[in-house]
């Protein structure tokens, strides 16, 4: 699986670039999922249901939810290289911001327009860093 690629004139391509990153752990629990590679990188991915009563009204046109915490299901090892993407699959959600990150948790609240009759959404997060 670990081929050398090489060129017309025999030169390698490829002397140090692996075909695949072997994973070394996969953890699921009840905050998501956590995928952990040989290298130290880490990916954790998972959803939740917000609740959109309860949050702050901004000019009439929007409203914001209640700042939210979602625990990772592993912890990474800093916030250095962590990177959290919060998105809704929910109509007329306008947007979902991150408010806060730890290694082993972050907070998001999301904006939706104050015309929206729902009472919750789901949210779902992907976060990539290092575990070790």
């Amino acid at each position: 699986m670990n081929e050398v690629l090489k060129d017309k004139d025999e030169q390698i391509l490829n002397p140090k670039i692996p075909r695949y990153e072997k994973i070394a752990e996969i953890t699921s629990n009840a905050n998501g999922t956590a995928i952990k590679f040989n290298s130290g990188f880490m990916i954790c991915f998972g959803s939740v249901i917000v609740n959109v009563n309860g949050g702050s009204d901004y000019y009439g046109l929007f409203n914001r939810t209640v700042d939210v915490p979602v625990n990772f299901p592993a912890q990474f090892i800093s916030t250095d290289d962590l990177t959290i993407n919060a998105t809704s699959q929910q109509f007329g959600v306008f947007s979902t911001i991150i408010r806060g990150k730890t290694t082993s948790n972050f907070s998001f609240c999301g904006f939706y327009p104050a015309t929206v009759s729902f009472t919750s959404m789901r949210i779902n997060y992907i976060a990539c860093g290092r575990w070790k």
